[in-house]
């Protein structure tokens, strides 16, 4: 049973990315540049995903309260990794680049934003609960939704293996508070970090 549930969660969380593909494939010879197209893409996402947590009702896995004081750490340790991982990516060199140019709001909000919010309710939120119910180890929880957590970040193996060292730090922090504001929170600031760096 704890296969199956396994399997069920694996194919539930790649399908977005997939319908994401769809759709951009599908609308990007309607726009010039591909920030519009992206936008509409993960907008279409979130309804769609949004319709079928609904449906199926799984809103009720969806842990989010008001934050403590613990956030500051959270936060202190999402900086950290940020910071260490601009280093690496830029070859030890740092630089600071903050470019609001227009058609690239629409990138900012759906990075800083979007993304956050809706991949920390479907992999921290729905995801860790739903599989809990069916009685899975929560480490084996972590570590699944982890590893196809860097898959769906994968133009390479350094997107991959940063986006799952994420993962493991938001689900921990998750395993332990059982508050999904946190993981947003979190995830926000580590994608502004990757826009203004």
């Amino acid at each position: 049973m704890k296969i199956r549930s396994l399997l069920i969660c694996a194919v539930v969380l790649l399908i977005p990315s997939f319908l994401y593909l769809l759709v951009t494939i599908l609308v990007g010879p309607f726009f010039k540049d591909f920030d519009n197209t992206d936008f509409i893409s993960y907008v279409f996402v979130i309804f769609v995903s949004s319709i079928l947590i609904y449906r199926f009702k799984l809103y009720q896995f969806i842990k989010i309260g008001i934050p403590q004081k613990q956030l500051f750490f959270y936060v202190s340790g999402i900086i950290v990794l940020g910071v260490l991982t601009l280093f690496v990516m830029n070859n030890f060199s740092f630089q600071f680049s903050l470019n609001f140019e227009k058609h690239l709001i629409v990138r900012y909000v759906k990075i800083i934003f979007l993304a956050a919010i809706f991949e920390e309710i479907i992999f921290r939120g729905i995801t860790f609960e739903y599989l809990e119910s069916k009685s899975t180890n929560k480490w084996i929880i972590l570590l699944f939704t982890s590893l196809i957590f860097g898959f769906i970040h994968l133009p390479g193996l350094f997107y991959f293996i940063n986006a799952f060292i994420f993962a493991i730090f938001s689900g921990i922090i998750y395993l332990k508070e059982r508050n999904l504001i946190y993981p947003i929170i979190m995830h926000s600031f580590y994608n502004l970090f990757w826009i203004l760096f």
